[in-house]
């Protein structure tokens, strides 16, 4: 939240959005232990995540740094659908266990060895 602040344009859409994001994590939170609710509400929090950086993408200087996050928030909603899919399909164990293991990976990733939290 500290990084992306002062990237934030002052608008009601963006003020919006980060409200229905709250909203959402929220449903997440609550959803834990449900894999068809979890990973619903992880596939739409990435999604309309997504949505709140592509509204930013004109109004910033940091085009590059937007870019970037859009595209981890697509593979992050791409990731979250494969296990809602999975989890549908009767696989919800493995579902869960393969997407917790590629958050971790990616964490490490995006934290450690090419932080995503950088002006680019």
């Amino acid at each position: 939240v500290r990084f992306w602040r002062p990237l934030q344009p002052k608008e009601f859409s963006q003020l919006f959005i980060d409200a229905v994001l709250f909203g959402i994590y929220g449903m997440l939170a609550f959803s834990v232990g449900r894999g068809i609710d979890f990973s619903f509400f992880a596939t739409l929090l990435f999604i309309v995540a997504t949505t709140k950086y592509a509204f930013m993408l004109e109004k910033t200087p940091h085009s590059r740094t937007i870019k970037r996050k859009i595209l981890i928030d697509l593979a992050g909603a791409l990731l979250c659908a494969a296990a809602l899919l999975g989890t549908l399909m009767g696989y919800a164990e493995f579902s869960a266990m393969a997407l917790a293991a590629v958050f971790a990976g990616a964490n490490v990733y995006l934290l450690w060895h090419k932080p995503m939290y950088r002006l680019l």
